[in-house]
């Protein structure tokens, strides 16, 4: 939660992007810990870039 406060500032005037921040915001807050650890995010994982 901490990381998406932390992008909020770049995000500008685009109401849309601050509509589904705000939102995504409040599911997890009302999310449990146990509820957390049971989602399976792997499919969202990415690989990590590469420095060149």
């Amino acid at each position: 939660m901490e990381e998406i406060h932390n992008v909020i500032p770049y995000i500008g005037r685009d109401e849309e992007m601050l509509s589904l921040i705000n939102s995504t915001l409040e599911k997890l807050w009302f999310l449990t810990d146990e509820a957390f650890l049971n989602m399976d995010l792997e499919p969202y994982k990415e690989e990590p870039v590469e420095d060149e």
